[in-house]
């Protein structure tokens, strides 16, 4: 069948593509200058609950010190329940991509310890 080559790829494409819009969406509500508090948690929630499907980005240098900035920026907001949800994500970022931690280290380190003394 000639078609279903052509066919799986577009939808492959398509999901991609909605995939990173919708991956656009979430990291957007996790910027620091959001400063509504039901947004940054209803993107950290999202979040958490898609690492899973962000596996091809985080791959990617770029895309991935952006999520991974925003996670991070999101550890010093000054609510708490964001902060405990910023931490999860990071816990479960730690789960499936341990390997790409290491250029994260040092501010993982700098924000868990201030929150730690405090």
């Amino acid at each position: 069948n000639y078609w279903l080559p052509f066919t799986s790829k577009g939808a492959n494409t398509l999901a991609d593509n909605v995939a990173d819009n919708i991956l656009a969406a979430v990291v957007h509500g996790m910027i620091p200058e959001e400063k509504d508090r039901n947004v940054k948690l209803a993107a950290c929630s999202a979040l958490y609950y898609g690492l899973g499907f962000v596996k091809r980005h985080f791959g990617n240098q770029a895309k991935r010190d952006h999520i991974m900035n925003v996670v991070i920026d999101c550890c010093n907001f000054s609510d708490d329940k964001v902060r405990i949800a910023a931490y999860e994500i990071l816990v479960r970022i730690a789960a499936r991509y341990y390997e790409f931690l290491p250029d994260y280290m040092v501010r993982i380190f700098n924000v868990s310890s201030l929150h730690r003394l405090n």
